[in-house]
């Protein structure tokens, strides 16, 4: 549940706050800072930015990966969230039929 709310507010807070606000909160990269190499994730923040913007190939050529991750968490959101629905309404459904009895 944990990664699921996560990914949530990183997949849903490109599309409700600034750019300019989400790149001043997000980390820089130890690797890069260290090392002056990108890691896997460098650029992910500024690719998903321009995912929500509906600019896939900056997206991709901000981070290859991007896409691919963005389409996985949105995957991970919609199965939690049939599942999280599913167990709602049995538990509604056990409450009813212990009542009637």
């Amino acid at each position: 549940m944990i990664i699921t709310t996560v990914s949530a507010v990183i997949l849903i807070l490109p599309f409700l706050v600034d750019s300019k606000i989400i790149l001043q909160i997000s980390p820089t990269c130890t690797y890069k800072t260290q090392f002056n190499l990108e890691c896997f994730f460098c650029g992910m923040s500024r690719a998903f930015i321009e995912i929500s913007k509906g600019n896939l190939s900056s997206a991709i050529s901000l981070n290859r990966g991007s896409l691919f991750l963005f389409i996985l968490f949105s995957i991970n959101i919609i199965i939690f969230s049939i599942y999280f629905i599913y167990k709602t309404f049995q538990k509604g459904k056990n409450y009813q039929i212990s009542r009637t009895h």
